[in-house]
């Protein structure tokens, strides 16, 4: 577990390094409208890192039990990513269609590119990019490859960050930079996937298949955990979205940067998350878990020691960060509530861990869909008269909500069945 915990921490933190190196370079070398559109899809980016470290957990909860009941790891391997694919293949074909839609429509002025919805087909694609390789980083996980994940994870995205650096510099154009990234993405991928096929080889190859397979969640169990991940990924999304078609993109940079900054703290839980995975089993019988209740103190601690930090010295940072006094200004509100909201976010995860081993997909669902809810009504109430304070208000009332029905779990009666 402490190897994994540390290789974990090394790959988290150089994906957020290379994040926060990456944004100036960015905001340097394009103009404030290409830079506000790019902005759009580093957000989307981001919240899909943070969707993919949540999503993945649940694959990683079916091969970790595979691996401890010696089941044909392998061949579920195989069945699983084609469900994967299929997602992504749709997705592919989406940004296709809408591309080519636009295409035909570029007779008007500015072929509608000023508006921010003409983003689409890249944002589509870069879904799909994230979608086709987030089996593999769950594969990995509960296989226990994770120091093989995260040297994978830390070499592409150098790249990815290198490559775009410099496709920005070269053209200060927002779709080739988005094109780099995109198939760094997908090289990435490529890249788990045959990581996670040799490990799933090696493990059927020591652990035949010489016990009762394990079963599978099936019909509205294995509903309940999918629509609780794309409910965590609107969550995740839907302030980004709304804001983006709500104000100019030019006015969104500010916000995209403090959401980038406050995801990327939140990433640095999930290294956590993931060492905990091969003990799944520990926490599957019961509501109250020893471990879990040490992981919950080290959040809150870390937690509460990085909102001081920031309060102390969050502007001066800002302001050496970006260079720009107008820009730091203008992201540290945002950024104080986001992160607040992300702290409680963090907060949530041993709860999500111990009814992830419960297999209570319903109970998720439930408190995702409440968040959502929360958040969606936040934004509609207060985007007008608070403008982009409002995304950040609704993010922290999403959390808040998020934390409380966790809690509320706590004082559930288990059943004997999973929910």
């Amino acid at each position: 577990m402490r190897r994994n915990l540390i290789a974990n921490y090394g790959g988290t933190a150089l994906v957020a390094a290379c994040q926060l190196a990456a944004i100036p370079f960015y905001v340097r070398f394009m103009d404030k409208s290409g830079w506000g559109s790019l902005s759009i899809i580093l957000s989307w980016a981001t919240a899909l890192l943070v969707l993919e470290g949540g999503a993945t957990l649940s694959v990683s909860r079916h091969f970790s039990m595979r691996a401890e009941s010696r089941d044909n790891i392998a061949h579920y391997f195989r069945r699983i990513e084609r469900q994967y694919w299929l997602v992504a293949g749709l997705l592919l074909a989406s940004a296709v269609a809408w591309f080519l839609v636009q295409m035909a429509g570029l007779s008007t002025a500015d072929g509608g590119r000023s508006k921010p919805i003409a983003l689409a087909p890249l944002v589509l694609a870069l879904t799909s990019a994230q979608v086709f390789g987030a089996v593999y980083r769950g594969a990995l996980i509960g296989m226990g490859a994770q120091v093989r994940l995260n040297a994978i994870v830390a070499t592409f995205s150098l790249l990815r960050y290198g490559v775009s650096i410099v496709v920005a510099w070269l053209t200060s154009d927002v779709a080739p930079v988005a094109a780099s990234i995109i198939l760094v993405i997908m090289l990435e991928g490529g890249a788990r996937r045959i990581a996670a096929l040799r490990s799933a080889s090696t493990i059927s190859a020591v652990a035949p298949d010489t016990s009762p397979p394990v079963h599978d969640q099936t019909g509205k169990s294995a509903l309940a955990l999918i629509l609780s991940t794309l409910i965590g990924a609107c969550t995740a999304q839907v302030d980004r979205l709304y804001l983006s078609q709500t104000f100019d993109p030019t006015e969104f940079g500010a916000y995209a940067i403090a959401v980038t900054l406050s995801l990327s703290a939140l990433q640095m839980i999930y290294p956590i998350a993931q060492a905990l995975m091969p003990r799944l089993s520990d926490f599957s019988r019961g509501s109250r878990s020893p471990l879990l209740s040490r992981v919950g103190l080290v959040i809150l601690a870390g937690a509460c020691i990085g909102l001081v930090i920031f309060l102390l010295y969050g502007k001066i940072l800002l302001r050496w960060w970006l260079r720009d006094v107008d820009l730091a200004a203008a992201v540290y509100p945002l950024l104080s509530l986001h992160l607040t909201g992300t702290a409680l976010n963090a907060l949530c995860i041993p709860h999500h861990i111990r009814l992830l081993a419960q297999t209570r997909d319903k109970a998720i669902l439930k408190i995702n869909a409440s968040a959502l809810t929360m958040q969606i009504a936040s934004l509609y109430f207060l985007s007008q008269p608070l403008g982009m304070m409002a995304g950040s208000l609704s993010w922290l009332a999403a959390n808040g909500t998020l934390l409380l029905g966790y809690q509320l779990t706590k004082h559930e009666k288990l059943n004997a069945t999973p929910n």
